[in-house]
C-alpha cells in the first residue's frame, strides 16, 4: 500500500511538472553535453515551427546560425566544466529557413544541461533599426559644415560632428558621455546648463550664445 501511494504521488508530481513544462511561455530545454536535445516544451514548436519529433534527439548545433557556431561551442565547453552560462545570444533556424534570435540561461548538472531560452528577435530588430537610424543621423550631421553637437535631456553629450572636432582639435571621446561641467568652471557651466534647460522646457528660447576655444586655444563666440 505504501509503495502504491508513493507511486501515485510521484505520478501526480510528474504530471504537474509536465503541465508546467508544456505551458511555459519560455522555451524550456533539457539537453546533454554531447550536443543533443533531449526534451523540449511546446513553445519550441511555436517559435521555430518544427515538431518536437523533429527536434528532440537531434544535434542542436545543426539548427544554429553558422556565424554563431563558435560562441555556442564556447558556451558548451563552459557547461561541460560545470559552469553556468547566462545571457548567451545566438540564432536558431526556423522551419521556413529564417532565423530567430534566442537568449539563453543554461545550468549544468553532470552531463545534463537545463536551459531556459527566450525569443528576442523583435527587440533585436528594433535595436538594429535604431542603430541604423543613428548611423544615418551621424552621417547626415557630419555633412553639415558648421560645428554641431547634440545632448540628451540631462546635458550629456551624445555626439559631435566632424566640423566640431576640426574646430576644437579634439576627438569625439573628449565630449561624448560628458557634460559642460567637465569643460567649464562651475559658474559658467551652470549658466549653460540653465540655458539648455530653457530650450528643453520649450519656453520660447531657440538659441543662446556661448564661448568655445578653437584648436589654437583661441576663445570664439558661437551661437
Amino acid at each position: 500500500t505504501e509503495r502504491k501511494k508513493a507511486e501515485e504521488a510521484l505520478r501526480a508530481k510528474t504530471e504537474e511538472l509536465n503541465r508546467y513544462f508544456d505551458n511555459s511561455l519560455d522555451m524550456l530545454c533539457i539537453a546533454n553535453t554531447d550536443g543533443y536535445f533531449l526534451k523540449l516544451n511546446r513553445e519550441w514548436e511555436v517559435k521555430l515551427g518544427y515538431s518536437l519529433a523533429e527536434l528532440e534527439g537531434k544535434v542542436f548545433l545543426d539548427f544554429v546560425h553558422p556565424d554563431d557556431i563558435d560562441i555556442t561551442i564556447e558556451a558548451m565547453q563552459k557547461l561541460s566544466q560545470q559552469e553556468k552560462v547566462t545571457s548567451l545570444i545566438n540564432r536558431y533556424r526556423c522551419v521556413d529557413g529564417s532565423y530567430k534570435w534566442i537568449e539563453w540561461n543554461s545550468y549544468p548538472d553532470g552531463n545534463i544541461i537545463y536551459a531556459v531560452a527566450r525569443d528576442i528577435t523583435e527587440s533585436k530588430l528594433a535595436d538594429e533599426k535604431i542603430h541604423n537610424q543613428m548611423e544615418f543621423l551621424n552621417t547626415l550631421i557630419d555633412t553639415i559644415p558648421n560645428p554641431v553637437f547634440y545632448k540628451d535631456i540631462n546635458g550629456v553629450y551624445l555626439g559631435v560632428n566632424k566640423a566640431y572636432l576640426e574646430f576644437t582639435g579634439k576627438g569625439a571621446s573628449d565630449f561624448i558621455g560628458k557634460t559642460v561641467f567637465d569643460f567649464e568652471p562651475p559658474e559658467v557651466a551652470l549658466k549653460y546648463e540653465n540655458a539648455d534647460r530653457e530650450l528643453f522646457d520649450g519656453k520660447g528660447k531657440q538659441s543662446y550664445e556661448f564661448k568655445l576655444k578653437d584648436k589654437d586655444g583661441i576663445e570664439k563666440d558661437l551661437i
